[in-house]
């Protein structure tokens, strides 16, 4: 009985899985990420604009109490 050399070159279905997995992994942390980033980036603009209306509060005061 001949002996078949194996000389078909590939994947394992166990290298796919695994590899699947991790590309899983990253796509999922990248999307995490994007998603804290969005957070943080509404929060900044919340911030911004709180600054803004206080500074038009602050100058309306500003304005009335020197004109009294």
């Amino acid at each position: 009985m001949k002996r078949r050399i194996k000389t078909e070159s590939g994947f394992t279905l166990l290298e796919l899985l695994i590899s699947l997995a991790l590309v899983a992994v990253l796509v999922t942390a990248c999307l995490m990420a994007v998603r804290l980033a969005t957070a943080s980036r509404e929060a900044g603009f919340q911030k911004i604009d709180l600054h803004q209306r206080l500074r038009v509060i602050h100058e309306r005061l500003h304005s009335t109490l020197r004109s009294t």
